[in-house]
């Protein structure tokens, strides 16, 4: 064998070997993704499992009473809001006897609907005042008013009948 036979018979055998160790090489690679892919899928099953029996105790604490209850009250806590302000009204009728007694003004009557309160007022002289002074105290001193329950829509028009003053007032809750 010549000198160049001998070195393409060691190139042949080194690649050989590289091929070989490169076979061994993919096959350890192989197994071991084959491996670290069945643990993980194992894994991920056994969250699986954790969260199929969380869900399940979640949806039988669901069922107990208070919580039924509790879900009901959240999904209508509009409707208790509402009922709440309804159940004011006896304090906002105290209150316009407050403003009868701090304002010099009387109301004939009064209706509430969509938060708003409607009442006719009128004033009746006195040696005190006049009608329209009291008028024009009460709406610029009660909007400025700390512990006014209301607000008070500007009025509309105000009538001078025989000794008293009379307007129609509209309150919208605060």
């Amino acid at each position: 064998m010549t000198k160049i036979d001998q070195e393409l018979a060691w190139i042949k055998k080194k690649n050989n070997n590289f091929s070989l160790y490169f076979l061994i090489f993919v096959l350890v690679l192989t197994i071991w993704l084959y491996g670290y892919n069945f643990y993980e899928q194992s894994q991920i099953s056994k969250i699986e499992n954790t969260i199929q029996e969380k869900q399940k105790a979640l949806s039988e604490k669901k069922r107990q009473k208070n919580i039924v209850v509790y879900n009901l009250y959240n999904s209508n806590k509009w409707v208790f809001k509402k009922l709440e302000k309804y159940s004011k009204i006896a304090d906002y009728i105290t209150h316009l006897d407050q403003i009868w007694y701090k304002y010099s003004l009387n109301f004939k009557w009064f209706s509430y609907s969509n938060w708003e309160l409607s009442t006719k007022a009128y004033s009746i002289s006195d040696n005190n005042a006049i009608d329209y002074q009291k008028t024009v105290n009460f709406l610029r001193k009660y909007s400025k008013d700390k512990q006014a329950k209301f607000i008070v829509e500007p009025l509309n028009s105000v009538k001078t009948k025989d000794d008293r003053q009379e307007f129609n007032l509209k309150f919208k809750l605060k």
